[in-house]
């Protein structure tokens, strides 16, 4: 009896020290929960927090360490998690989840059980500090959409995609990417989107790739000299494409731009590397003569004015001042 007793005096005092947390807004809103300022570390154990039972939860203004497997199983019913405006230093998915937005949290880590059944769809992981992808990504087999923009990836093995077979849409603009490759065949059966804008791309591999229903392909303001592989044609639902500010091969461009006309792709125009200087060297030629014609009506002004004659010939003199100036005959 006194061991009851004991227990039930525990359970009463973990309760009365439990930190409660509510929906801020109306809790029977059927569209999410919010939760401000949640903390979890060492000095706020996640074991001692009550969460709000709702299958759509939003965190903003939140700091965890670790979003950790004993604070997501407070969520007990989430489906649906969305964090923003937050600290989250690592985070275990929990396999229940359906949808998983951590957008702008600082995060390094996502732990990935292969031994699990994962329902997500749908992960957002944009505006964080992610070098490399999730270990056990592939893990993931219903996922359809996965954004990793804006983060701090440095090059990326395409085959690590493998298993995601019923991938849609992948976002990987606005990193650090300088090699992407395929350590292996890359099979994306059901991929219609891909975008790798704005990075520092230099290599990208494209040889070993079935991706059969590939439709939109952005690449823009990268490094790129070619893409590897038969492009655009071992894409043969290929209709938007986006290759602008890289540093293509003239050759390589030329064809490139008539395969997709070929195959009515709507792409905006795209400059090769020698045709892009020489538009340089022309403008420079422009300007140097404006520069030239400016300096000899000068001159020619300052002699009238001073003896009355514009006889005088200043080509060789400004060729003289330019050789002088610039080290330009």
């Amino acid at each position: 009896m006194k061991l009851v007793r004991g227990v039930l005096l525990l359970s009463l005092l973990s309760l009365s020290i439990a930190v409660q947390y509510d929906c801020e807004n109306d809790f029977f809103d059927e569209n999410f929960c919010l939760i401000s300022s949640l903390r979890a570390s060492n000095e706020y154990p996640a074991c001692k927090m009550q969460l709000p039972d709702h299958k759509s939860i939003q965190l903003q203004f939140a700091h965890l360490e670790y979003l950790s497997p004993v604070l997501v199983y407070r969520m007990s019913s989430v489906e649906r998690l969305d964090i923003s405006n937050s600290y989250v230093g690592k985070a275990f998915v929990k396999p229940e989840l359906e949808y998983l937005k951590i957008s702008g949290c600082q995060l390094a880590e996502v732990f990935l059980d292969p031994e699990e059944e994962y329902q997500l769809t749908d992960l957002h992981l944009p505006a964080n500090q992610l070098t490399r992808l999730p270990k056990n990504l592939n893990h993931l087999k219903n996922l359809t959409m996965l954004d990793l923009t804006s983060n701090r990836l440095d090059f990326l093995d395409m085959s690590q995609f493998n298993g995601l077979t019923n991938l849609l849409w992948i976002q990987l603009n606005d990193n650090y990417l300088k090699v992407i490759f395929a350590d292996g065949s890359v099979k994306l059966p059901a991929l219609t989107d891909l975008s790798m804008a704005r990075n520092d791309i230099a290599l990208l591999d494209m040889s070993r790739w079935e991706v059969p229903l590939l439709q939109e392909f952005y690449v823009s303001n990268n490094r790129l000299q070619e893409l590897s592989g038969d492009f655009p044609k071992q894409f043969p639902q290929l209709r938007t494409v986006s290759l602008a500010e890289n540093q293509w091969d003239c050759e390589w461009q030329l064809r490139v731009r008539s395969e997709l006309q070929q195959q009515n792709c709507t792409f905006e125009w795209f400059d090769c590397r020698d045709s892009a200087h020489a538009l340089a060297t022309v403008k420079s030629l422009k300007k140097e003569q404006q520069l030239r014609q400016s300096m000899k009506d000068t001159l020619e002004q300052f002699a009238l004015n001073a003896t009355g004659t514009a006889a005088v010939e200043f080509d060789d003199i400004v060729d003289d001042l330019f050789c002088r100036m610039y080290g330009v005959q």
